[in-house]
């Protein structure tokens, strides 16, 4: 720290020039306690099954990332595979097999074909 920043441990609080820049401990805390508890996509950590390997686990969570992220896509472009495709940066004729792999093209699936 310089000379013209100081530090009130009390409050959290760096003070730097004419501006204050800092947290509340105790709000922060309260954050990370729930993060805690939580992966990144807001799951809980309870949906890991601890008798999978991580191999699995993650193939899991990638399979339904994938179905999720196709289906959105699709959504957003009324079925349109090529603008989709477009928007993903992706080969259509990939998003095309993801869109099959996970039931969204083909017989039965609703939208365009």
């Amino acid at each position: 720290m310089n000379h013209s920043e100081s530090h009130d441990s009390s409050h959290d609080v760096l003070r730097s020039g004419n501006s204050d820049v800092g947290y509340d401990r105790g709000e922060a805390m309260s954050v990370a306690a729930r993060l805690a508890g939580e992966t990144v996509s807001g799951r809980s950590n309870e949906d890991f099954d601890p008798a999978k390997s991580y191999g699995q686990t993650r193939a899991a969570f990638e399979a339904e990332f994938e179905q999720r992220y196709v289906s959105w896509l699709l959504v957003r472009h009324s079925g349109n595979i090529s603008a989709a495709a477009r928007e993903a940066r992706m080969d259509r004729k990939h998003l095309h097999d993801l869109a099959k792999k996970h039931g969204l093209r083909g017989r039965g699936a609703t939208g365009r074909r």
